[in-house]
């Protein structure tokens, strides 16, 4: 007999999905700020405002947020990979190794692990929209992906299908469309204007936005679809109202 799997969530999705959205929309403005200040005004640096928001760079706020987010996306995709092998569903593996691509792509973004696709093509001398060369690499992984993956992408019920698709669609869009972009406006106007500063900060967005409509649509199927992995979204637990009536009884005796 399959035991539930009980995992005590403080907040219910809707409210995880607020919170992403208004943090999003902060780190953009806080981002144009700084590109202004940087690329407009010419400073370059205003006590560290500008290295701790400016999206085009690494090891800031905007970074470890995407860090997190795609952590998070990992998890909820370990968490149903679980579930389903429990159930003994055939797609189980799918969602493990979904869970281990959020996973790259977590330390990716914390580490900048794609730029080592563009050292065997660096060779190559691209230009244009080519200039930074890794998209062709990324690009050929995300066609293998893709083939990969799409019977376990029809298996799925149609609205959850086509969520996953525009989530990866939109993502995609900022990581290579935006990036292809990016190299070309780099090669003809230089990084240092704000024209690249529009550029990045809507790849940026792009991504940010993909992975927080993976990560509602995961919300949203695992409470919809999944009986051996339930959610509790309570804010107090029976438990936890019963271990405070015992300290509460335990402490005159202390």
């Amino acid at each position: 007999m399959n035991k539930d799997t009980q995992i005590i969530m403080p907040v219910a999705p809707s409210k995880v999905l607020s919170f992403l959205i208004k943090t999003t929309l902060v780190l953009v403005a806080l981002n144009l700020v700084a590109c202004y200040l940087r690329n407009v005004l010419g400073y370059e640096s205003v006590f560290t405002f500008i290295q701790k928001f400016y999206m085009d760079s690494e090891g800031n706020v905007p970074a470890f947020f995407s860090t997190s987010i795609l952590f998070f996306s990992a998890f909820l995709f370990f968490l149903i990979s679980k579930a389903k092998k429990s159930t003994g569903d055939p797609f189980y593996k799918h969602w493990a190794g979904l869970s281990f691509i959020f996973c790259l792509l977590a330390c990716d973004e914390g580490f900048q692990l794609h730029e080592m696709l563009s050292i065997p093509l660096n060779t190559l001398k691209l230009t244009g929209i080519f200039l930074f060369s890794w998209v062709l690499g990324a690009g050929v992984l995300v066609a293998i992906f893709s083939i990969a993956y799409i019977k376990f992408l029809l298996s799925l019920p149609l609205k959850y299908s086509r969520n996953f698709f525009l989530a990866g669609l939109i993502f995609i869009s900022g990581t290579l469309g935006m990036e292809m972009l990016g190299g070309w406006i780099v090669e003809n106007y230089g990084r240092e204007g704000i024209t690249y500063s529009i550029v990045f900060t809507i790849e940026e967005t792009l991504e940010i936005t993909g992975i927080i409509l993976l990560i509602n649509t995961l919300l949203q199927y695992t409470q919809e679809h999944l009986q051996s992995l339930s959610f509790t979204f309570d804010k107090k637990t029976p438990e936890t109202e019963r271990a405070k009536t015992e300290t509460a009884v335990l402490e005159p005796a202390l």
